[in-house]
C-alpha cells in the first residue's frame, strides 16, 4: 500500500511542478569546437572587492562571480585561469591591454563599451552612502555638495557623482578599506558603495563606528561580465550560459554570499579591552558536541558539524574573529571525556547540567521543552505521574536527566544511549514512553518514519542550551554573550525554520507545498483504507463503534501535525514588537487547523514594512493546505522585494498571488476540478516617507486618524478561483501617517459570525462601532473587547468560520517612526 502511495504521490507531484525542469545548454557545433581549441580564458580577479570579486584568506579567488563562472565551467567546459591585480585600475589596464579576455565584475559605462562587451547583468544592488556614526547631518546624496567622498580608484561611481554634484570633492583610494578608513580618519566625509561590498568588509575586519543609508538618486547598479570585444565566440557562449543558470542556483549564491546582511542594522559587538585581548591572544576555540543530536547538532558522515548549533556557531566566528575548531566524536560520552579532560574548551550542553558544579556556562540562547512519546494507541498525558508504572526512557547523560530523576525519585526509568533506541525500544515495546527535548523528537520521528509513535504530552520540564566552558576563561563566557545576543530575532527564526523543515530555499517554496500535499493525501488515502477495512470487519462482525474511533483519532493525529506544521509559519510576536508600538492579533480557527493566515515582514530597511491578511477558501484541512501554498509564493515575492529596489505595490503583490495561484492549480485548464482561492488585504508601510499603500481582494481595511473612522473596501475580486479574471488589476490606496492613526484588518470570519437574538451576522456596523468607542485603549484592552463582544453576541451557536483580526499603531520615537 505504502509503494502504491508513493508511486501515485511521485505521479501527482510530477504533473504539478513539470514546469520546473531546468533548460540544457544548446551549443553549435561551431561553438563546440572553439571550446576545444580554447578552453583555457584568461580572467582578471581582484584582490578586495568581496562579495563579488577577491582573494579570500586561503589565497584563492573567491567571491559571487567565481562562483557564477564555476557553473559557466561545468556547463560549458570552458576552463577559467584567474590572474589576480591588486587595484581595480590594474584591472581595468590589464584588460585594455589585452592581458587577461575578461573582467568578471564590472559596472557599465559609456566609455568601457568602446573596448569591451558586456554580458548580460547577473546581479543588481543598490549603491548606500556611508559616514560616522556620529555624524547627523547626512541623510541623502544631497547633503554630499561641498563634501569630500572617498571612492576607489577606477570606479564607474566617480563620474556619476561628478555630474550629480560637480560640488563634491573625490577623494581616491586604492580600496574599499582604504576609503572606509578615510571616512573614520576624518580624511573623507563619506564614502559611496554597494551595501553588500562594505558590510562584508566591515563584518571581516570587525570595524564598527560606520553606519549607512540607502541613496535614492541613482538606479540599483548591475553586475556584468566584461568580454573582450575581438572574442565574439567567448561572448556567445557567456551570453548562452548565463541564459540557463536557474533561479534557484542564482538564489543559492545570493544566499550564501549575502544572507549575514539580509538583516539591516545588525548590532554591532562592543567587546571591552580584556576581550579584545582575549581574542588575540586564544584566536582558536577547540569545540565539541554530541555527534547524532539533530536539528541541534551533529556530525555528519564527512565529519563536518551540521544543525541549528553549528548555524550559530558560524554567525558568532564572523562577529567574533574567533576560530572554532570543531572536533568530531561518536558518542555523547565521547564529547564529555573530551570536555572533562580539557581536550577541547567548550562543549554544547544545557544549561541545567550537573557539569555546572564544575565549569560555568553561556546564557541560554536556546530553549525546548520536554516532552512525552508513547505509542499510537495512548492519548493525552497530563503528567508524568499518570504513567509512573510504566516503563519511561531517559537518554543517558543528558543535561536534564537527572533533574527528572531527582524531581520523581519513585518512577524506575530506564536508561538508553541515544534517542535513536530510545524511539525505536517504544516502537518495538520494549518501553512504555520517552521523555525528551519536543525538537529532537519531533525531527527523529519523522526522520526515522516511525508511524506508531506519537508525542503525547508535555513535562513541567524545559531543557535550556548553552555551552560549558572551563573556569579559567570567563572572558570567553562574556564573548559568546554577546555575540549571541547580538543576533536578532529573524536571523534566529531562519536558522530554526531551515532546521525544522529540512530544506531552506529562496525560491517558491515547494517543500511546503510536498509536504502538506503529501499530508493531504495520507489524510484521503488513510480514509479510503479506513473505509474498506471498515466494511471488512463488519463482515466478520467487529464492533462498527470500535473502527470510526479508530479512523477518529487517526485522523485527529493527522491534523494536530499539521496544526504544527501551519503555526510554524505564523510570525512571532517579536516582528511586531520590532516594527509597531502597540498591536494585537486575534488567530482563533474554528478547527484544529484553519483557512486564515498572517505574515509580517520587515523589508529592506527597519523604516519598511509588509503585512498580509489572508482568508482562503473553508477552514479545517482544505484550508490550511491553501495557506501553504499562499505561504511559498509569499516567501518569494518578499525575497525579491528585499533584493531589489523595486517600489512595493500591495496591488501588484495581489495580481501576482492571483496569476500564480491560478497556474499552480491549473485552473485555466477547462478541465480543472480545482475551484480554491483566498481573499487579502495587503498594507505596505513606509514610515521614512510616513506613508502606507493598501490593496484589498474582498478584505477591507478600517483605520482611524483624528477620531474619525475610514474604511477601504478594496477590489471585489478574490484571488484565484476557476471562473475569475487571472489578469485582473487591483488599486493601491495611498494613506499619509501620523501620530493619531489606528489600523484594523479582519477577515470575514468575525463580521460573518451569526448571533443575537435574530441570529443574524454581527455585520461591519457593529464591528466599527466597537473600534470607535474603543480606540484609544491599548490594543491588548481593544482585544479583550473584541474577544468578549463576540462571545456575548455568539451566545450559543457555533462558530461559523476562523476568525482573524489584526490592530495596530504607529508613532514617532521608536524605529524609524516619524
Amino acid at each position: 500500500m505504502r509503494i502504491i502511495i508513493l508511486v501515485v504521490f511521485c505521479f501527482f507531484c510530477a504533473e504539478l511542478f513539470a514546469e520546473l525542469t531546468e533548460s540544457s545548454l544548446q551549443l553549435t557545433q561551431k561553438e563546440i569546437k572553439w571550446i576545444e581549441k580554447n578552453s583555457h580564458v584568461t580572467v582578471g580577479g581582484g584582490m578586495e572587492w568581496a562579495p563579488f570579486n577577491f582573494v579570500n584568506e586561503e589565497g584563492r579567488y573567491d567571491g559571487i562571480a567565481h562562483d557564477y563562472l564555476e557553473l559557466i565551467s561545468k556547463l560549458t567546459g570552458l576552463d577559467f585561469k584567474y590572474k589576480i591585480y591588486e587595484t581595480w585600475s590594474e584591472n581595468l589596464n590589464a584588460f585594455k591591454e589585452g592581458k587577461v579576455d575578461m573582467l568578471p565584475a564590472v559596472y557599465y559605462t559609456k566609455e568601457r563599451e568602446s573596448y569591451g562587451r558586456f554580458t548580460d547583468s547577473y546581479f543588481k544592488f543598490r549603491e548606500f552612502i556611508y559616514f560616522k556614526e556620529d555624524n547627523t547631518l547626512i541623510h541623502s546624496l544631497s547633503d554630499l555638495a561641498g563634501k569630500t567622498v572617498a571612492i576607489p580608484k577606477g570606479y564607474a561611481t566617480i563620474e556619476r557623482i561628478k555630474h550629480f554634484d560637480p560640488s563634491i570633492k573625490i577623494l581616491e583610494t586604492d580600496s574599499v578599506i582604504e576609503a572606509i578608513k578615510a571616512v573614520l580618519g576624518s580624511k573623507a566625509d563619506a564614502l559611496i558603495e554597494g551595501q553588500s561590498v562594505i558590510e562584508y568588509a566591515l563584518d571581516q575586519n570587525m570595524i564598527s563606528g560606520i553606519k549607512g543609508i540607502p541613496q535614492t538618486h541613482f538606479k540599483p547598479s548591475s553586475i556584468f561580465f566584461y568580454i573582450s570585444k575581438n572574442n565574439d565566440m567567448l561572448y556567445t557562449i557567456m551570453q548562452k550560459a548565463l541564459g540557463v543558470i536557474s533561479k534557484e542556483q542564482k538564489q543559492q549564491i545570493r544566499y550564501k554570499w549575502l544572507r549575514r546582511h539580509r538583516i539591516k542594522n545588525t548590532k554591532l559587538i562592543r567587546f571591552n579591552m580584556k576581550e579584545k585581548e582575549w581574542i588575540k591572544e586564544h584566536n582558536t576555540i577547540r569545540f565539541t558536541g554530541d555527534p547524532d543530536w539533530l536539528p541541534f547538532e551533529a556530525f555528519n558522515n564527512n565529519g563536518d558539524y551540521i544543525g541549528i548549533v553549528a548555524d550559530l556557531l558560524d554567525i558568532v566566528e564572523k562577529r567574533t574573529g574567533l576560530s572554532i575548531h570543531k572536533i568530531p566524536t561518536k558518542s555523547w560520552s565521547e564529547s564529555l571525556e573530551l570536555f572533562t579532560s580539557r581536550q577541547v574548551d567548550m562543549l554544547t550542553e544545557t544549561t541545567d547540567s550537573e557539569l555546572r558544579n564544575s565549569y560555568i556556562f553561556t546564557d541560554s540562547y536556546l530553549s525546548s521543552p520536554i516532552i512525552i512519546i508513547m505509542d499510537r494507541d495512548h492519548n493525552y498525558v497530563e503528567k508524568l505521574d499518570d504513567i509512573k508504572d510504566q516503563k519511561i526512557a531517559l537518554i543517558k547523560n543528558y543535561g536534564y536527566t537527572s533533574k527528572i530523576e531527582k524531581r520523581y525519585p519513585y518512577i524506575n526509568f530506564f536508561k538508553v544511549e541515544n534517542v535513536q533506541d530510545g524511539l525505536n525500544a517504544i516502537s518495538e515495546g520494549k518501553y512504555d514512553a520517552m521523555l525528551c527535548t519536543m525538537a529532537l523528537g519531533g525531527y527523529m520521528i519523522t526522520k526515522m518514519q516511525l508511524n506508531d509513535i506519537k508525542i503525547v504530552g508535555k513535562t513541567e520540564f524545559t531543557t535550556e542550551l548553552g555551552f560549558a566552558i572551563h573556569k579559567d576563561a570567563p572572558q570567553l563566557v562574556s564573548i559568546l554573550n554577546k555575540a549571541f545576543k547580538s543576533i536578532d530575532q529573524k536571523t534566529m527564526q531562519e536558522i530554526l525554520f531551515k532546521w525544522v523543515t529540512f530544506k531552506y530555499v529562496e525560491k517558491v517554496d515547494y517543500t511546503l507545498i510536498y509536504q502538506m500535499a503529501f499530508a493531504a493525501f495520507l489524510l484521503i488515502s488513510g480514509t479510503l483504507f479506513w473505509n474498506r477495512r471498515l466494511k471488512d470487519e463488519i463482515t466478520r462482525r467487529i464492533t462498527l463503534q470500535k473502527k470510526v474511533d479508530d479512523i477518529n483519532r487517526s485522523m485527529t493525529d493527522s491534523i494536530t501535525f499539521a496544526s504544527m506544521i501551519q503555526r510554524t509559519i505564523i510570525p512571532e510576536n517579536s516582528a511586531f514588537d520590532m516594527f509597531f508600538d502597540d498591536y494585537f492579533i486575534i488567530w482563533e480557527p474554528r478547527d484544529i487547523v484553519g483557512g486564515d493566515i498572517y505574515f509580517l515582514n520587515i523589508l529592506r530597511n527597519d523604516n519598511e514594512a509588509m503585512l498580509m491578511v489572508i482568508d482562503c477558501t473553508g477552514h479545517g484541512v482544505p484550508g490550511a493546505f491553501v495557506t501553504m501554498l499562499v505561504k511559498a509564493i509569499e516567501r518569494q515575492m518578499v525575497g525579491h522585494i528585499i533584493n531589489s529596489d523595486e517600489v512595493v505595490s500591495p496591488a501588484n503583490l495581489l495580481a501576482v498571488f492571483n496569476r500564480s495561484i491560478k497556474h499552480l492549480l491549473k485552473q485555466k485548464n477547462k478541465n480543472s476540478t480545482s475551484n480554491v482561492g483566498f481573499d487579502a488585504g495587503i498594507i505596505y508601510i513606509d514610515k521614512g516617507k510616513k506613508r502606507a499603500l493598501y490593496a484589498g481582494a474582498n478584505i477591507p481595511l478600517f483605520y482611524i486618524k483624528n477620531d474619525h473612522l475610514y474604511a477601504i473596501k478594496g477590489n471585489r475580486h478574490s484571488i484565484g478561483y476557476k471562473t475569475s479574471n487571472g489578469e485582473y488589476k487591483f488599486d493601491d490606496h495611498e494613506i499619509m501617517l501620523d501620530e493619531t492613526i489606528r489600523f484594523y484588518i479582519t477577515s470575514d470570519g468575525y463580521i460573518d459570525q451569526n448571533g443575537g437574538e435574530k441570529e443574524f451576522p454581527m455585520g461591519k456596523t457593529q464591528f466599527k462601532n466597537i473600534i470607535k468607542q474603543n480606540y484609544l485603549l491599548p490594543m491588548k484592552k481593544q482585544k479583550e473587547l473584541l474577544l468578549e463582544k463576540l462571545d456575548s453576541y455568539q451566545g450559543k451557536l457555533q462558530r461559523n468560520d476562523d476568525i482573524e483580526v489584526v490592530g495596530f499603531m504607529i508613532k514617532a520615537g521608536k524605529r524609524g517612526g516619524f
